[in-house]
């Protein structure tokens, strides 16, 4: 600092004599110029400065250098912090993409399991469903795609103009939600459409947000479909009545309970003939099985199917009939085999008759409509 001070000094000292140069003052204020003792003086001063900046050269140098060396480590250690965050935000990239690669899996995962629980059902039924084989029922699951259910959502929300939907295969006009379910196909194309939307390949109109769209796709299109056939006739061709009997089946037949089943007049839309060869034996089979209490006007399902307890109802004032029971509604129940002709003295008519009879009469017309037909028929 003092050779600083030094070099300064004579700098000073120099730049006055260079002001002052070719002129002294006289006493009497007049100026003499003494050129050569001024010229002396400043090449002195000159080398005299000149030395000194000899002399503090390598001290300079080093400052230098020490400012360089501390610009240079101060940089270093910017660098490292910027290369430290660098490093932390790659990695937290790669977290992040490492996380959207898991969470793919996830969805994926689920997507797939969702497909196995209806094979799943499927599978568990099987064992059930083939016990309906010794009736003539045959069920068979599979697994089916409502494409076009997944067309119409995609169609709502993609951009018209782009046309995205035209390179999926499952987007195909012409699918139907009939058509064999190809899983992989399915997988595959999904998976497609989704990472599609993510990257912004696929076109959405613009109120459509991609969570949205990603909803749209991963919904559940998958259903379960059972072809249900009745002595090789379709559960979808069958008359109304023949209908209603094999759901009767499938409902008996399906059912794991032992509780007693109640059926209002099964033979409704049936004629008399399947009613005797299909309703009637599968009752005479499966009151062995469980217990069946049906309400009838049919005489072959009371007749035929071999009731062990009939119920005969009553509703006073009906039919002009008379009767000396209390209640509005009675009722008499006992086997068929109860038989007696109808007593002209007892005022009940519940009681005025055996069950045979009550039978004959309710749903057959009574005993001289029976016996007409029969001779009508002459079976004999």
């Amino acid at each position: 600092k003092n050779l600083y001070k030094e070099v300064d000094d004579l700098s000073s000292k120099l730049s006055e004599i260079e002001l002052k140069k070719g002129f002294v003052a006289n006493t009497d204020n007049s100026r003499t110029y003494n050129l050569k003792e001024i010229d002396e003086l400043a090449k002195s001063i000159r080398n005299e400065r000149t030395k000194l900046k000899i002399a503090i050269e390598p001290f300079l140098k080093d400052e230098e250098t020490k400012k360089i060396l501390g610009d240079l480590n101060q940089s270093i250690a910017n660098d490292k912090k910027s290369l430290l965050d660098i490093d932390n935000l790659i990695k937290k990239i790669t977290k992040s993409k490492q996380q959207l690669v898991d969470t793919k899996k996830q969805i994926f995962d689920l997507y797939e399991s969702n497909y196995k629980e209806y094979e799943k059902v499927i599978d568990l039924l099987k064992s059930r469903t083939s016990d309906l084989e010794k009736d003539g029922l045959s069920i068979i699951g599979k697994i089916l795609f409502n494409y076009p259910k997944l067309r119409k959502c995609l169609m709502d929300i993609s951009d018209g103009r782009s046309a995205s939907y035209s390179r999926y295969s499952i987007l195909e006009n012409n699918r139907k939600s009939s058509d064999d379910c190809e899983y992989s196909l399915i997988f595959e194309d999904i998976k497609k459409i989704f990472d599609d939307i993510l990257s912004k390949e696929y076109g959405l109109t613009s109120r459509t947000t991609i969570p949205n769209a990603i909803k749209t796709i991963l919904d559940d299109y998958f259903f379960d479909f059972w072809e249900i056939k009745y002595k090789n006739d379709k559960l979808g061709e069958m008359s109304t009545g023949k209908a209603s009997f094999v759901i009767l089946m499938l409902i008996i037949g399906l059912s794991k309970s032992k509780a007693p089943f109640l059926i209002d007049q099964p033979e409704d839309n049936l004629d008399n003939r399947s009613i005797t060869t299909d309703l009637v034996n599968y009752l005479r089979n499966k009151k062995i099985e469980r217990q069946i209490i049906i309400v009838t006007h049919n005489a072959n399902i009371v007749v035929n199917a071999d009731s062990e307890n009939v119920i005969v109802a009553n509703q006073k004032g009906q039919n002009n009939e008379k009767s000396s029971s209390s209640f509005k509604f009675d009722y008499i129940n006992g086997p068929i085999e109860n038989s007696f002709d109808k007593l002209e003295s007892e005022t009940d008519v519940l009681k005025s008759m055996g069950i045979r009879q009550h039978i004959a009469d309710i749903v057959e017309g009574g005993k001289d409509a029976f016996m007409m037909r029969e001779r009508k028929y002459r079976f004999n």
